[in-house]
Parts: structure tokens; C-alpha cells; sequence
């Protein structure tokens, strides 16, 4: 894991506008001339809601999918864990592995991903890799929904059949799903259901 320097935070928004035009123009020399004078990067709100007021850094560098800006903020003390947005998200929406692996790289929590983000990238390699990396594929029924509601996501069913004698909520997940479409006369997301290991007889919520 890489070293991380400590947090540079300041409790004035107004603080962080030269730098936020600094990077929304990828002035990388001047964002790196800012650090080397110990000028803060981020706000040090109170709450994710006030945070959420006032655009961070990060977000500015990840709107522009710039790797440079990201890694220069993250190397210097850019705390992740007070961003109110997860920034795994951003990166797992623009389809940059480059950027998720500098994130997890430099502290991103996983556990802070969102589920419905993570299962719309369609890529069985990402499943693996959270549910590697510890996060709970089924919490708040995430996986249910997405295999319930939609038939297209065929990587997720695979990830489905090939984990479900291993972990029982995802058993449970796959029955849910079959019982939903089975209720809705959806054909053939009960086929892919029953193709995928769920149990026509099992009880569910």
C-alpha cells in the first residue's frame, strides 16, 4: 500500500477556489506548486452534506479523467474518506480500470462502492475483485434487484451460479430474483434464473 501524507484541510471554502481553477484548467504545475507551499486541498466540513455544497478537487480531476491530477492530489495528503461522493463511482461510470486501481491503490474504500454502479458495468472481473476485496455483493438485496428486474446482465448470473453453493445469500438472492420474474410471467428471466441454480421451491421474502 502506498504511504499517504497527512490530511491538508482547510475550514474556508473559499480557500480552495484558486486551486479548484487550478485543476478544472490541468494546470498540473500549478496544482504542484500549491502543494509545495502547504496550501490545503480539500474542505474539512462538518458533515457529507456540507461537504456536498462545494465541489471537491478529486471531482474536478476525475470529470476530466485526468490520472496525473488524481495521483499528484492522492500522493499529498488528499484525503479520500471525506469525500461525499465515493469516488470508486466516478471511475467505475467512465469505465477507467486505470483510475479504480490508483483509488484502491491510495485508500479508496471499497465498501463505499455502490452496488447498482458496480453491477452496471456488465464485467465479471470487478464482482470478483469486490467480492475479493470484501464487500457484500448482496447487502440492502442489491443483487436480487439487479438480477430480478433485469434479464440482460449475463456476466452477473454467471457471477451468480458460480458463488452460490459457497455463500447462501446469494442463493437466496438468485431465488428472489426467480420468484419475481415467475410473478411478473417473465419467461425468460425465469429460464435464465433456473439456468443460473435458483430453487423453484425455495421460500423467500
Amino acid at each position: 500500500r502506498a504511504l499517504r501524507s497527512a490530511a491538508r484541510l482547510t475550514a474556508a471554502a473559499a480557500e480552495l477556489e484558486e486551486l479548484h481553477r487550478l485543476c478544472r484548467l490541468g494546470c498540473l504545475y500549478d496544482v504542484e506548486r500549491w502543494i509545495r507551499a502547504g496550501r490545503p486541498l480539500q474542505l474539512a466540513a462538518s458533515s457529507p452534506a456540507e461537504r456536498r455544497r462545494h465541489r471537491s478537487a478529486l471531482e474536478i480531476a476525475l470529470d476530466r479523467q485526468d490520472h496525473s491530477l488524481i495521483l499528484l492530489l492522492v500522493a499529498n495528503g488528499y484525503d479520500l474518506a471525506l469525500e461525499p461522493e465515493c469516488a470508486l463511482d466516478k471511475a467505475l461510470r467512465l469505465r477507467r480500470g486505470d483510475l479504480l486501481d490508483l483509488l484502491l491503490e491510495w485508500g479508496a474504500n471499497p465498501q463505499r462502492v455502490d452496488l447498482d454502479i458496480l453491477f452496471e458495468t456488465y464485467d465479471s472481473l470487478l464482482f470478483e475483485r469486490f467480492r475479493g476485496l470484501g464487500v457484500d455483493l448482496t447487502a440492502g438485496h442489491a443483487l436480487a434487484y439487479a438480477l430480478g428486474y433485469h434479464t440482460s446482465n449475463k456476466p452477473l448470473l454467471g457471477f451468480a451460479k458460480r458463488h452460490r453453493l459457497d455463500e447462501p445469500r446469494i442463493q437466496t438472492a438468485l431465488d428472489m430474483a426467480l420468484a419475481r420474474h415467475a410473478g411478473e410471467g417473465n419467461e425468460k428471466g425465469v429460464m435464465l434464473c433456473l439456468w443460473a441454480g435458483a430453487d423453484p421451491h425455495a421460500r423467500v421474502p
